[in-house]
């Protein structure tokens, strides 16, 4: 802690080059309404490209590792099975939003991150705190992982080929094609490894169609991509089992139509369909013969949405109105289907299960700013036809100091409601509740900004009071976990973040941009008879320091180093002992030598070979060196 405090007044007072990029101001979409970040009352983590062009990462979990208040909990390595988690709340109450378009699956959160995304196609990540379902709805819980893609404004190839450890290769090409208004994007990639361990191996490939026109007041898109990934899980769910494997596929179809009505208005429409198939085998029953003990899930979500945006004296208003319908077929989840239908690829297995429940949300947002205050009040009005009517009201308040300093302070309620997983899942790992309510939340927070143009500063505490939170429990005489409503509980939680540009030389080290973060957790719960395997299970410590440098002008060195500190236990079986997490420190580094069409990089992940767990005994990998090239003409 005290090298924490020394590092941040260590930013504080060193001095700043002249030459030294200034930071252009952030607008962020956080809100329904876009905002500069000097104005917002939330806590709003921006990760640019360039930060994540420079990091030591393949993936997208791998840029999110390093986001303040981000806990990200790997099964395996190069982001085969990531849990992301913001504030201490678990992967089911992160949502995640690619360009308007909500991908979380309701079978469960394992899924979140099964899309077709390109790191080449970021422009940005938004990392919201807290809860905001007035803005995003009922998965909004904890936070929201908003992803922002770039726009086609002219023709360009770009590529990035890499070979690593453990017969890890992977491969990443978008085409961007654009003529007059007419736009095209061709996006593909494909991984693969041998695995670190045995029955860790992967193969992934992923694709994206995106067509559209650009209009004089208007852009019309279409889009459609798949993601598919097939992988051993050893040991991923129940200790014991090393043989377990996984597959996965998705596909994603969207239209998009925004229009600027007036110069005072602008409306935009998102029409998406999503589909998810989930495969997996406990232990190898398909080479045994056993397809009938083999799980088999599809889902379907149908989404429609409208938003209007409306400026006037008065301030920036929005209303938007959404209809989602999300449904699953199965073996497993689900009551029982009117008639079976067959499995694709498996025609003696039926999918007999299977559910459907809808949202109809109604929302509006105001924002009104006056001399140096700023309010944002909102609300959101969702009916789901399994669990009635819900009202999601919040608002922030923003106090600008100055130019450069501003004070906020925030109120949110949140909801969620149960996935299909926590529903309806039996089996010999997990009893779930059918009759499990939703979980609900205020959060109340209160921060301090800095935002100058080459510094950035943030302190922030929150305080989230949950009401019926859904948790997977365990108990010493009951054999198979089970899902559970807790009555309350009550999670405080501190964090600061400051990042720095510098440019200053030292003998041939021309140091560029500090950043350090920290973010502390406190449930007012423990595990008292019983083991928690969301709720308490939370990183209680997370630091994070990154550098950005460069080495005789030619080399640039992007280095992270990381330090958690994980509450809550696991353990082997029911007669084996609860064992604590134990402390995570991992140092990742990438060199990298930039030309006008090419680059040329080496990273090097958990490079002091760090053994650890992040989910009971899944081990994690050790050193894992990666090489490769980007393209960008």
């Amino acid at each position: 802690m005290h090298l924490i405090l020394l590092l941040f007044n260590f930013f504080q007072i060193i001095g700043t080059d002249s030459t030294a990029k200034n930071l252009d101001p952030l607008t962020v979409s956080a809100t329904i309404i876009n905002q500069d970040l000097s104005k917002t009352g939330r806590n709003v983590s921006i990760i640019s490209q360039e930060t994540i062009a420079a990091s030591p990462v393949q993936t997208l979990e791998g840029v999110l590792k390093y986001a303040l208040g981000v806990d990200v909990r790997s099964r395996s390595a190069n982001g085969v099975q990531a849990d992301i988690s913001i504030r201490g709340g678990h992967y089911d109450q992160t949502l995640i939003v690619v360009d308007g378009i909500k991908v979380n699956d309701p079978q469960t959160g394992h899924h979140s991150l099964n899309f077709p995304i390109s790191l080449i196609n970021i422009e940005r990540i938004e990392v919201l705190q807290g809860g905001a379902a007035r803005v995003y709805g009922p998965n909004a819980f904890a936070g929201v992982i908003n992803i922002i893609t770039k726009k086609v404004s002219n023709s360009s190839l770009n590529a990035d080929y890499s070979v690593g450890s453990f017969g890890t290769w992977s491969t990443d090409q978008v085409l961007n094609l654009k003529r007059h208004n007419n736009f095209i994007r061709l996006s593909g990639s494909l991984a693969s490894s041998d695995g670190y361990i045995n029955n860790t191996n992967f193969d992934k490939n992923q694709y994206q169609v995106l067509a559209g026109k650009y209009f004089k007041n208007s852009e019309i898109s279409l889009s459609h991509s798949m993601f598919k990934n097939i992988f051993g899980a050893s040991n991923f769910y129940q200790p014991k089992f090393f043989n377990q494997a996984e597959s996965v596929k998705s596909t994603l179809t969207y239209l998009k139509y925004q229009q600027n009505l007036s110069k005072r208005m602008s409306g935009i429409f998102i029409a998406s369909k999503r589909t998810h198939y989930d495969l997996y085998d406990f232990d190898e029953f398909r080479k045994k013969n056993r397809l009938s003990s083999v799980n088999f899930h599809k889902t379907e979500v149908l989404d429609m949405e409208y938003k209007l945006k409306i400026n006037s004296k008065l301030g920036k208003t929005a209303l938007g109105l959404e209809w989602r319908s999300e449904a699953v077929i199965s073996n497993r989840l689900g009551t029982k289907l009117p008639k079976d239908i067959p499995v694709n690829d498996y025609k003696t297995v039926n999918y007999s299960l299977g559910t459907v429940r809808e949202n109809w949300s109604i929302f509006t947002e105001h924002s009104y700013t006056k001399n140096k205050f700023t309010v944002n009040l909102g609300s959101m009005i969702n009916q789901n036809s399994s669990f009635g009517t819900t009202w999601y009201p919040g608002i922030d308040l923003n106090y600008n100091v100055n130019t450069e300093q501003s004070v906020y302070l925030s109120t949110n309620r949140s909801l969620r409601y149960p996935t299909f997983t926590e529903l309806y899942l039996n089996t010999t790992t997990l009893k779930a509740d059918p009759l499990l309510k939703p979980e609900k939340a205020w959060t109340y927070e209160v921060g301090y900004k800095i935002l100058k143009p080459k510094h950035s500063l943030l302190f922030s505490t929150f305080y989230r009071s949950t009401k019926d939170a859904i948790d997977k429990i365990s108990k010493p005489n009951i054999a198979i976990p089970f899902m559970v409503n807790i009555d309350d509980i009550n999670v405080l939680g501190l964090e600061a973040q400051d990042k720095i540009q510098i440019n200053k030389k030292i003998k041939g080290f021309t140091l560029k941009t500090l950043e350090l973060g920290y973010a502390f957790l406190q449930a007012d719960k423990k595990e008292v008879g019983f083991q928690s395997f969301y709720l308490l299970n939370f990183l209680r410590h997370k630091s994070t320091f990154g550098l950005d440098a460069s080495i005789l002008e030619t080399l640039n060195l992007n280095i992270w180093y990381t330090a958690k500190d994980r509450l809550g236990e696991f353990q082997l079986d029911k007669i084996s002992p609860l064992l604590a997490y134990k402390p995570v420190y991992l140092l990742d580094i990438r060199l990298s030598l930039p030309k006008k069409y090419f680059s040329v990089y080496l990273d090097a992940n958990n490079l002091l070979d760090y053994k650890y767990e992040e989910f009971g005994f899944v081990k994690q990998p050790g050193r894992w060196i990666n090489t490769g090239v980007k393209i960008n003409l």
